[in-house]
């Protein structure tokens, strides 16, 4: 057999399967969906051919064939034929390959029938440097609650980063983590990072990726719970997960007085540290400021000034690196109570994880977290019908799903009973046992002693009066049982509770001793949004689970269901019997014109009001479930789509009823179809009103009294019961729905009844347009206003970069007096 040298034989390795390609038989190399193609692909995102590798001389060119999909070439766009070097990345969509050159494959002579030899000495090559794969992490609670793997890997050739242990080079068995999240390489002298499509993201300094990504000695990756600082030539690698020391520097949070418009401070320069496996309840008299200490620390609300770290490193800043590191378990549950428990844990789940993750997988972790927290034997019990203690464990259950190291739990156990409250107290404690850092608000102290490590004790105006194990907290306020510490606190001004704490020695051995070296400040990162094809990829992912979920939440409400039916026919009974037979008369022209109208009127109004009213409380009441799912991972728009589309499909449904009894019953004049589309749109469009109405109020009762308010002006200011012009012609034109819904349907009628109404010049085609108009304003408002809500990354850099230029340093680690 002619040998080969090592020019003439190059290689396309496929990153994400790790199969290495021959090139040695070609002179040139098509890549597409083709069934004829050489490398035939799957990916939808591929035309049928893709690109080619084009054999000249000793050379290697890629050249993009397709004309509706771009092939990347190191980051840009293929445009013209590309000569190819030795380790250049060729990506399409998620599909990334790697050229090889035959030096950096196989040493020797080959032939076309050595094909399989050079793909399996290459595959090895390419892994020796590493060996097998570096485990970062644990596949159980109980194996990682050990001290994870850390220190220095060397980075040689190539290295695919994630959970699929047969695949990967750098191991990080976290459920947050895709099977092959990213690759690492040393290219050129210098180490590159690229993220393969992962579900979480991979971000560098605190900054999502979205291309091949240069480290410079000093930058820092984080993936899932692990952090890679790069040294220039080596990554050293420390774990987040069950290992986070949560530091609060001089945090203040002050806001504006609601009666006198001054400044009111609510935490007032507090620190602490709290370290792996400790169990801390913060404590102190109501509006002390626990809950606003814990919105500080757990970075729902920001403080005013101050800093929050997790291992050093900023959460504010990198708080999109850093929040599957944290779940927050509300005293208010965030649980669909009409779902059963183990189906809304996979929902959970399916929102929560990567989307690679195998139904086994889901099914396993939450069996264990069944297990883990008691609820085994409740599984298909509906939350709604499990016990107080039944139902925060399930809560717990589903902030903890996807393994954070850092819990934070507010009030939770208030309303349970002595022996629940004990139940749970212990389930913390064994929670933190395992490994994560928990810290907890009580108001009942009876179990604290015999579970918490350390307490902190908050007085009037946010002031630290203590921090210490729960057994020093009671010689320091000398007292015999925590719940007479309040008394305690009483005898003196918050001042002097202060004062007198920062001058004791436990000020110095649980804050000063163990308060971490203080690094200089980051810059504000600010958020990236993803890229749009990716965003678009999980758009779709979430709106189909969502919907899922939403529509077993609407169908295990059968009895809501049969009401809303209920409406639409009672409101069709009542029309019939109203109007009677509308059947075209020339003798009685007049008075069915006027009937047609006014049937018609009331038939748009209904329609209206039914989507309104069925939508005005489905985004308020899920305002916490909402918050804390768009923490994680969801698109507000995938969320209302889901609302939009179901809330849709039911009031479409009340409206075709409502026409199909009261043409039946009338028979009022006109093309029923041409009425279904008319009515359907008046529907959407009174459904996307109310879900705007949700989402600006506050509670759900202030949404349902905000309907009528809205409701009323479409019913006035239709055209109907009075003539409009000037101000008000030119306000319903603008803003109300029915004004247009009217014009849309008064045409549809006989053309002697619309002569008579005075209608002849009124278009259908032109009013639905209008309400169309009506509906994609109302859409893109209420998405305004979700994404307004999501703002929270971009405001924590512009809270801390206001902050900094105030202050040229940082606080020192002492509150001042």
């Amino acid at each position: 057999m002619k040998p080969l040298t090592a020019s003439a034989c190059p290689a396309l390795f496929e990153i994400a399967t790790g199969r290495l390609h021959s090139l040695i038989s070609f002179e040139q190399f098509v890549v597409g969906r083709s069934p004829d193609a050489d490398l035939p692909v799957t990916n939808s995102a591929c035309s049928r051919q893709q690109f080619r590798l084009l054999r000249q001389q000793d050379q290697w060119l890629i050249e993009n064939l397709s004309k509706h999909n771009s092939t990347v070439h190191n980051g840009a766009p293929v445009v013209a034929p590309i000569v190819l070097a030795h380790g250049d990345v060729i990506q399409v969509d998620a599909l990334q390959f790697e050229f090889r050159t035959a030096e950096h494959v196989v040493a020797g002579t080959l032939g076309f029938s050595d094909e399989a030899q050079l793909m399996a000495t290459s595959t090895a090559l390419s892994a020796a440097p590493c060996g097998p794969p570096t485990q970062i992490g644990a596949s159980t609670t109980e194996s990682s609650s050990s001290s994870m793997p850390s220190g220095s890997i060397a980075v040689h050739g190539q290295l695919l980063i994630g959970r699929d242990k047969g695949q990967v080079q750098i191991l990080v068995d976290d459920p947050n983590v895709s099977r092959i999240h990213a690759q690492v390489q040393s290219k050129h002298g210098r180490i590159e990072i690229t993220d393969l499509k992962s579900t979480n993201g991979t971000f560098h300094n605190g900054r999502q990726i979205e291309t091949v990504t240069a480290l410079k000695p000093g930058d820092r990756i984080d993936i899932g719970p692990m952090s890679f600082v790069c040294d220039g030539q080596n990554l050293i690698a420390k774990s987040r997960a069950n290992n986070v020391e949560l530091v609060g520097r001089s945090i203040r949070r002050i806001v504006p007085d609601r009666l006198t418009g001054k400044p009111l401070t609510l935490l007032d320069g507090i620190n602490l540290v709290i370290r792996p496996k400790e169990f801390v309840c913060l404590l102190g008299p109501s509006g002390s400021g626990k809950s606003t200490l814990l919105s500080a620390l757990s970075a729902r609300v920001p403080a005013t000034s101050g800093s929050v770290t997790l291992n050093q490193e900023d959460l504010y800043l990198n708080f999109e690196a850093l929040k599957r590191d944290i779940a927050v378990v509300h005293q208010k549950d965030v649980m669909h109570d009409l779902l059963p428990v183990e189906v809304a844990l996979n929902y959970t789940a399916r929102l929560r994880l990567p989307a690679d993750t195998t139904s086994t997988e889901i099914r396993t972790t939450i069996r264990t977290l069944l297990e883990s927290v008691g609820l085994t034997h409740r599984r298909a019990v509906r939350i709604r019908d499990l016990s107080g203690g039944q139902l925060k464990r399930a809560s717990l259950a589903n902030e903890i799903i996807s393994r954070p190291s850092l819990l934070f739990l507010d009030e939770v156990t208030s309303g349970l009973d002595e022996q629940t409250d004990r139940e749970m107290m212990q389930l913390f404690r064994k929670v933190a046992d395992e490994g994560k850092t928990v810290v907890c608000i009580t108001h009942s102290v009876a179990n604290v002693e015999q579970n918490c490590d350390l307490i902190v004790v908050l007085t009037v105006g946010g002031k630290l009066a203590f921090l210490g194990p729960p057994a020093e907290g009671l010689s320091y306020f000398q007292v015999r049982y925590l719940g007479d510490i309040y008394e305690k606190l009483a005898e003196a001004p918050a001042e002097v509770w202060q004062q007198r704490f920062e001058a004791h020695p436990c000020y110095s051995k649980y804050i000063d001793a163990r308060m971490p070296p203080d690094e200089s400040w980051e810059e504000p990162v600010p958020r990236r949004a993803s890229a749009l094809r990716e965003r678009a990829k999980l758009f779709r992912y979430q709106l189909v689970l969502l919907t899922s979920r939403y529509f077993r939440i609407r169908m295990a409400d059968s009895r809501s269901l049969l009401l809303m039916m209920g409406q639409c026919l009672l409101v069709a009974a009542l029309l019939s019997l109203l109007f009677g037979d509308l059947t075209v008369d020339n003798a009685n022209l007049p008075e069915i014109a006027l009937n047609s109208r006014s049937l018609l009127f009331l038939m748009a109004v209904s329609t209206f009001w039914f989507g309104c009213n069925n939508s005005a409380t489905e985004i308020i009441k899920e305002r916490v479930i909402f918050s804390r799912e768009v923490d994680v991972n969801l698109l507000p728009s995938a969320y209302y789509a889901s609302k939009l589309i179901l809330l849709g499909v039911i009031g479409v449904t009340q409206s075709m009823l409502l026409l199909l009894v009261v043409h039946m019953a009338t028979a009022f004049s006109g093309n029923v179809l041409t009425y279904a589309g008319i009515f359907a749109l008046l529907n959407v469009t009174g459904t996307a009103m109310g879900l705007l109405l949700s989402s600006l109020a506050k509670t759900e009762e202030q949404a349902v009294t905000l309907v009528p308010l809205v409701l009323i002006p479409q019913i006035i200011l239709a055209g109907v019961i009075s003539q409009l012009s000037g101000m008000l012609e030119t306000f319903s034109e603008a803003f109300i729905t029915t004004f247009w819904g009217m014009r849309a349907l008064i045409p549809c009628l006989d053309e002697k009844l619309v002569t008579g109404l005075g209608a002849k010049e009124w278009s259908t085609k032109s009013a639905c347009q209008m309400l169309a108009l009506h509906f994609g304003v109302l859409v893109v408002t209420t998405l305004i206003v979700q994404a307004l809500r999501d703002g929270r990354g971009s405001r924590f850099g512009r809270a801390l970069a206001r902050d900094r230029r105030r202050t040229p340093g940082r606080p020192p680690s002492r509150a001042a007096g």
